[in-house]
């Protein structure tokens, strides 16, 4: 008997049999039932099709052995944190790569994924050998690799936020091999190292060694910066149209174009003498250039030292009057657009008027018995001690112990000064005296002792007294 393909109806009428109807085909299957089967080259792929409107649908064999020309996959290799990879040529899957052998002197490897939000790491080189070299450094400390995934392009800030040894950064595309080194930083003061890199997806390789055999403990920070952005004259390019700013602000996202806005101006004014402090962060790319922030009378004249910096950098100055002053950034680069954030803030100093005066403070020195060279009063890198006093013709001796072999900096911000002022610092009790350099009212060293020295810094006056703020950094 023939398969049954379809049927025809016809019906009784008046005793006699109508003519057939058209013939109406039967369904190939029942309504959404489906079937699989194996396929491909080797047997190890699978179709299904499935019953719709009492047809079989078309369907497609799903080969493992079959690819396309390019593409990659990947496997886990055994006993190290990496993968080996296969790529498909010619329509075919190739083998795959040679999974590396593991680093027994810098294992465990860690391994982050940085999304859009930052990522902070604990690094500790304590204990470990040194096995790589950076281009930009004499990095011969303990190192700690960490694998980076970047899960989308942008540029990418790789910061050390605290460390207690002198770190060196250095990022690569491929972990072995120092010519595929990206990005490399030594940084110069322990907590503003950093690199500033842009970035496509995929897997990077961060290294974290010390400088000339320094090993110890930091954190580094790894975020995806926020686009650059838009270049657009603010109208506060020349001073007298300084952007008006209260005491504390912070500024975010301020940009300075290569042209016609090479400066930003702001302007304020202290209801009382006192310190002025910013802290600029650039956090755009202005290739070709540093950033430069200094503090300005209403006339143009600096009351304090001018800074400049490849990254961040602080200010801090006085203001010896009630009067208008204003704030000078500048893009040291004349091809990029410089985009940076900006935080002010301010600590008054209340004085009588007509302060320069005898008698016109109470001069009490908060740190006798200081004015004994062998009894100085410790200090930490970094402390800013406000306000410090000394009366009487006395000696101000304070102690910093040098934790690095590199230079430092000393930086004293004068108050009130009556007489003549002597500052000085030396590199022992007994050695020769470093001579600070005067600006205004503000006196800078920068020098270098041997690592652990302890450097002291004498503040003298010559008669009388004098009221300031010191702080020794490195």
């Amino acid at each position: 008997m023939a398969e049954r393909l379809g049927h025809q109806q016809r019906a009784c009428e008046g005793g006699f049999w109508s003519e057939y109807s058209v013939c109406v085909a039967d369904a190939e299957c029942q309504e959404n039932v489906e079937q699989r089967r194996a396929c491909g080259q080797n047997g190890r792929g699978s179709e299904r099709r499935v019953c719709l409107g009492g047809l079989w649908g078309q369907c497609s064999c799903q080969d493992p052995d079959v690819c396309s020309d390019g593409a990659g996959r990947f496997m886990d290799c055994p006993d190290v944190v990496d993968e080996a990879m296969s790529r498909c040529v010619a329509g075919a899957w190739g083998p795959y790569s040679v999974c590396p052998l593991p680093h027994p002197r810098t294992l465990p490897v860690q391994v982050v994924d940085v999304p859009n939000t930052p990522v902070e790491l604990a690094i500790d080189t304590r204990g470990r050998q040194n096995n790589f070299e950076t281009l930009c450094a004499e990095a011969t400390g303990g190192d700690t690799l960490v694998t980076v995934r970047i899960a989308a392009a942008g540029r990418y800030p790789f910061t050390v936020t605290q460390a207690d040894f002198d770190t060196v950064l250095s990022l690569r595309a491929v972990c072995e091999e120092v010519e595929a080194e990206l990005a490399c930083y030594d940084n110069t003061t322990l907590l503003r190292s950093g690199l500033d890199v842009d970035l496509e997806i995929g897997e990077y390789a961060l290294l974290v060694d010390g400088v000339r055999g320094a090993v110890g403990t930091a954190t580094v920070r790894i975020e995806r910066a926020p686009p650059v952005p838009r270049c657009v004259a603010e109208g506060n390019e020349i001073h007298p149209n300084a952007t008006p700013i209260e005491f504390p602000t912070t500024l975010e996202g301020e940009v300075i174009c290569p042209v016609a806005d090479r400066a930003d101006y702001f302007g304020f004014q202290p209801e009382h003498p006192g310190l002025v402090f910013a802290n600029m962060r650039p956090f755009a790319p202005h290739p070709g250039g540093e950033s430069w922030g200094g503090f300005y009378g209403a006339g143009g004249n600096g009351i304090g030292v001018t800074q400049q910096s490849d990254g961040p950098f602080d200010v801090i100055a006085y203001a010896p009057a009630a009067a208008a002053y204003f704030f000078h950034v500048s893009n040291g680069s004349l091809a990029g657009t410089m985009a940076y954030d900006l935080v002010f803030n301010y600590s008054p100093t209340l004085s009588c008027e007509g302060w320069q005066r005898p008698g016109c403070q109470s001069c009490v020195d908060a740190y006798e018995p200081n004015n004994n060279i062998n009894e100085p009063e410790a200090i930490a890198l970094n402390q800013l001690m406000a306000p410090v006093s000394t009366c009487n013709r006395d000696f101000d001796f304070f102690a910093v112990q040098i934790t690095a072999d590199r230079d430092f900096r000393v930086v004293v911000n004068i108050r009130m000064m009556l007489g003549d002022l002597d500052l000085l610092v030396t590199d022992d009790r007994e050695g020769p005296t470093l001579t600070l350099v005067q600006n205004g009212l503000q006196w800078t060293y920068t020098g270098r002792v041997a690592r652990n020295a302890r450097s002291f810094v004498r503040v003298y006056m010559d008669p009388g007294e004098a009221f300031y703020d010191l702080r020794v950094t490195q």
